[in-house]
């Protein structure tokens, strides 16, 4: 579990361990998920909702995926490199409403993104 302030690099990271995980030779593939709200911090580690509907995405992405919540986007923005594709519903367990998600998968650089970095 990772925790960001900023969720538009929260997404370009997710994406980002993905795609250089998947180049190790012998390394099973990733799977990340992501929600953003309120969470409670306690002995070193983080609770509350938001965690869990977080390790529930994660554990309902498929391998090399990033699923991003509504929520996640909403708070992103426009994350540049980044596509959202179109939002689908997914039931958890133990979360009583369906949650909004999208996947995100990174954007070939264009010649004009090149040494550039930012969100």
């Amino acid at each position: 579990m990772l925790r960001c302030a900023d969720p538009a690099l929260a997404i370009r990271l997710g994406v980002q361990i993905v795609s250089e995980v998947e180049e190790l030779p012998g390394c099973p593939p990733v799977r990340v998920g992501m929600h953003t709200g309120p969470a409670v911090f306690r002995e070193g580690d983080w609770y509350g909702t938001t965690v869990n509907v977080a390790a529930r995405l994660c554990a309902a992405a498929g391998g090399g995926e990033v699923l991003v919540s509504e929520a996640t986007h909403g708070a992103a923005g426009t994350v540049r490199r980044i596509d959202l594709e179109e939002q689908r519903l997914h039931w958890l367990k133990n979360v009583t409403e369906p949650v909004p998600v999208r996947l995100a998968i990174e954007r070939p650089c264009a010649a004009s993104d090149w040494g550039r970095f930012d969100r």
